[in-house]
C-alpha cells in the first residue's frame, strides 16, 4: 500500500530536514548524501534509507515517485563567509534536483540554502532556479526565514524557496505569521552541565595557553576586537600575558587608530576597504603629548601595528569576530561548522568551546539524536543542518495544503459552484458593473494610505478624509513629520483615528529609516515575490493591502479579498465560514484565472456593496440567485 504523504530527500546531511517532515507526519521514503559520517547519524536516528553516493551517480528511475522532494545542496559556494568561486563545482549541484524534478514531478519542492544565494552573480542562480522550475509548470516562491522568529536561541536566516505544481500561491504567508519569541541560551542549553553521560556533549580539552589567557578576559556579550571600540570589544593591548606589555602612551596610540581609522577625513587613495591606514603626523596629531616616532616603531616591533603602505600605518590584527563569547541573556550567533573552535566562540560561562549537544540544543535538535563520527564531522553536521523545527513549520503548511487542496477537489467534483464554467459564469454576469472607479491609486503610498483610512468605516466618509490629508499634507514628507494630535483630528470621520494616526506614522518612518526617503518608488525595482515580502513587513499591512498595491499600482495578478469579496464568495458556497484571511486568498487565486483577477475584484466589490449587502441582502434582485446557496435559503 501506498504511503501518506511520502517525501524524497536529497542532500540530507544528517536529517536536521527530514526530521521535521518526520514530526510533520511525512514518511521519508528515499534520501542520499555523499558524507559518510552524516549518513551514519542518518541512519541511526531516521532510517536506513539513505543511499551514501555522489548525486551525480544516481540513476533517476531508481528513485521513488513522491509528493515532496526536500533539498539543502551544498552551500559553500555562494556562503559571504566564504570564497564565493563562480565555479566551484558544488554550485552547480542545484541542476541535479532539476534533473530529478523534471522526471517525477511531485507536488512540493523545498530547497534550502544560505542568504548569499541572493546576491550570488547578481542571482544567477536563484534565478535559474525560479525560471527553470516554472518552466515544469511549478508556481515558485522564496522567503528568508530566521530560526530567532520561530522560537530557537540563534540568529540563522536561510533561504527557504517552495514550488508547487498546485496552483497554490503566497505559500510563506502563514508561515510568517506563527512567530514565537526567541528562547534566552540559558533556557536551551543552561542545564547541560547538570546532566550527566549526555550524548554528544565533548569538546576540544587541548585549547593553546596563549588562548587561556584571551578567553579569561573576556566576558559574556564581548569579543576579542582591536578595530571596533566600547564596551563588547576586548582590545589585544589589554591582554598582555598573550599579546605583550604595552606602555600607557602606547595604549593610548593604539586606542587613536582604532578610534580614527574609519573616519573619512582620513580617507586616502591607498584605503582598505572602509578604514584607512594613518601617517606619522596624523598620528602625533590625535594621540598628543608623549606621542613621537618611537612609540610607533615600538609599536611594530611589538606585533601591534604594521606599516601597511609607505609612511602609512594601521592595526596589525583586526580580530573582529574572533574569541566571542556567547551571553546566556540573549541568542546566539547562526551555529556554524566552526562553533567547536574556541577561536571562534566561547561558552557563556566556561572557559571552552560549545559542545556538539550544545550547539545541536541550539539547532532545536532533541537530545536523543545521536550524532555518529568523528569530533569535527559532528560539529559540521550540526552546523549545516536545517534547524528541525524551520522544516516543521514548512512541512506542516504543505500537509495542510494537499489535505485542503484534496478536500477542495473532491468538492469540484461532487459541487456543481466549484465547477470550472460556475465560475466563468459568475465574472461574466458580475461584468454588468463593467469596472466602476473603486479610488484606488496608481501611487503605491497613496494606495496605502488610502486603504488604511478605508479600513472598518463607510466610503464616503474615508474619500472625504483621504482628500483632507491630502490637501493638508501635500508631500508624504510633511505627513511624516505632522503632529499626531492634529493627524487625528482630520481622521476622525473616519473612525479609529488613534490608531489609523499612529499606524500612519509608522508606516512612513520604517520607509523613510529603509529608503532614506518617504516614497515607495524603489521597490519598483523589486521582484514580485520581494515587493509582497516588503509591503508585508510593514507595520499594520495586511495581506489584502499587500495584493491590492500590487494589483492597482503595479498591475500583477493578483486578488485581493476583502470584506465585500468573502462574503460574497461565502454566499455562493466558494469559501467556508470561518475561513482566515490568508487561505481565502489562496483558495480564491485557484478558482479565479490570472486574467481575470482584477475585473472578478472590483466588479465583486462593486456587486457587495449594491445587492450582497452585509445585513439586508436584495437577493430578490441578484442576478447570481441560481449560484447562491445564500439567496435560496433566504427566499
Amino acid at each position: 500500500m501506498r504511503k501518506v504523504l511520502p517525501v524524497v530527500s536529497l542532500f540530507s546531511g544528517c536529517g536536521g530536514m527530514d526530521v521535521g517532515f518526520l514530526e510533520s507526519g511525512f514518511t521519508i521514503d528515499w534520501a542520499v548524501d555523499i558524507d559518510r559520517n552524516a549518513c551514519e547519524t542518518y541512519k541511526f536516528n531516521i532510517g536506513g534509507n539513505i543511499h551514501c553516493m555522489d548525486i551525480n551517480q544516481i540513476n533517476i528511475n531508481s528513485i521513488p515517485t513522491s509528493d515532496v522532494i526536500i533539498c539543502g545542496p551544498p552551500c559553500q559556494g555562494f556562503s559571504n563567509i566564504g570564497k564565493r568561486d563562480p565555479s566551484d563545482k558544488r554550485n552547480f549541484l542545484y541542476l541535479n534536483v532539476l534533473s530529478i524534478v523534471s522526471v517525477k514531478l511531485p507536488k512540493f519542492i523545498v530547497i534550502e540554502n544560505v542568504k548569499g544565494l541572493l546576491s550570488f552573480q547578481d542571482g544567477l542562480i536563484l534565478n535559474s532556479l525560479i525560471n527553470k522550475l516554472s518552466g515544469l509548470g511549478y508556481n515558485v516562491e522564496w522567503s528568508i526565514l530566521n530560526a530567532n522568529d520561530y522560537g530557537l536561541s540563534q540568529r540563522r536566516e536561510r533561504v527557504f524557496i517552495v514550488a508547487n505544481n498546485m496552483g497554490i500561491e503566497n505559500f510563506f504567508d502563514r508561515i510568517k505569521t506563527r512567530t514565537i519569541k526567541a528562547t534566552p541560551l540559558k533556557e536551551a542549553i543552561g542545564d547541560i552541565e547538570k546532566l550527566k553521560e549526555l550524548p554528544n556533549h565533548f569538546y576540544t580539552k587541548k585549547i593553546n595557553s596563549g588562548y587561556h589567557h584571551i578567553v579569561s578576559k573576556i566576558s559574556q556579550g564581548q569579543k576579542l576586537c582591536d578595530t571596533r571600540l566600547g564596551n563588547r570589544s576586548v582590545h589585544t593591548w589589554q591582554i598582555p600575558e598573550a599579546f605583550g606589555i604595552t606602555t600607557n602612551i602606547e595604549q593610548k596610540t593604539l586606542y587613536a587608530i582604532s578610534k580614527n581609522r574609519r573616519l573619512k577625513k582620513y580617507r586616502k587613495q591607498e584605503s582598505w576597504n572602509d578604514a584607512s591606514p594613518l601617517s606619522e603626523e596624523e598620528i602625533s596629531s590625535i594621540v598628543g603629548e608623549g606621542f613621537n616616532k618611537d612609540v610607533l616603531l615600538s609599536l611594530v616591533e611589538k606585533g601591534y601595528v604594521k606599516e601597511k603602505f609607505k609612511g602609512l600605518y594601521d592595526l596589525k590584527h583586526s580580530f573582529n569576530g574572533k574569541f566571542r563569547r556567547l551571553d546566556y541573556t540573549k541568542i546566539s550567533e547562526a551555529v556554524l561548522t566552526n562553533f567547536g573552535y574556541i577561536r571562534n566562540y566561547i561558552h557563556p560561562t566556561k572557559n571552552r568551546p560549545l559542545s556538539v549537544r550544545e550547539c545541536a540544543r541550539i539547532q532545536g535538535f532533541p537530545d536523543n539524536f545521536i550524532f555518529k563520527g568523528t569530533e569535527n564531522s559532528q560539529y559540521m553536521q550540526v552546523g549545516n543542518a536545517v534547524p528541525p523545527i524551520l522544516a516543521r513549520i514548512i512541512a506542516h503548511e504543505i500537509k495542510d495544503n494537499i489535505n485542503n487542496f484534496s478536500q477542495y477537489k473532491k468538492n469540484e467534483s461532487n459541487n456543481k459552484v466549484f465547477k470550472p464554467y460556475t465560475v466563468d459564469s459568475v465574472i461574466k454576469k458580475l461584468r454588468l458593473y463593467k469596472l466602476p472607479d473603486l479610488g484606488n491609486y496608481s501611487n503605491p503610498l497613496n494606495e496605502l494610505i488610502y486603504l488604511l483610512i478605508s479600513q472598518r468605516t463607510f466610503e464616503k466618509s474615508y474619500r472625504n478624509v483621504f482628500k483632507k490629508l491630502k490637501n493638508k499634507y501635500s508631500t508624504f514628507e510633511k505627513l511624516r513629520n505632522a503632529d499626531v494630535k492634529s493627524l487625528e483630528k482630520i481622521l476622525e470621520p473616519a473612525g479609529l483615528a488613534p490608531q489609523k494616526a499612529k499606524a500612519i506614522k509608522e508606516i512612513l518612518s520604517q520607509i523613510y529609516n529603509d529608503f532614506g526617503e518617504t516614497s515607495l518608488k524603489k521597490i519598483n525595482e523589486f521582484s514580485t515575490q520581494k515587493k509582497i515580502e516588503y509591503l508585508a513587513r510593514l507595520p499594520r499591512v495586511g495581506i489584502k493591502t499587500v495584493y491590492c498595491i500590487l494589483l492597482f499600482c503595479f498591475s500583477l495578478e493578483v486578488l485581493p479579498v476583502d470584506a465585500n469579496i468573502l462574503r460574497v464568495c461565502r454566499r455562493l458556497g466558494w469559501l467556508p465560514s470561518g475561513i482566515n484571511n490568508s487561505d481565502a486568498h489562496k483558495i480564491m487565486h485557484t478558482l479565479i484565472h490570472p486574467r481575470n483577477r482584477y475585473e472578478f475584484h472590483v466588479n465583486c466589490i462593486a456587486h457587495a456593496k449594491q445587492i450582497c449587502l452585509s445585513n439586508h441582502p436584495r437577493c430578490i434582485n441578484c442576478f447570481l440567485f441560481e449560484f447562491c446557496d445564500y439567496s435560496k435559503k433566504s427566499l
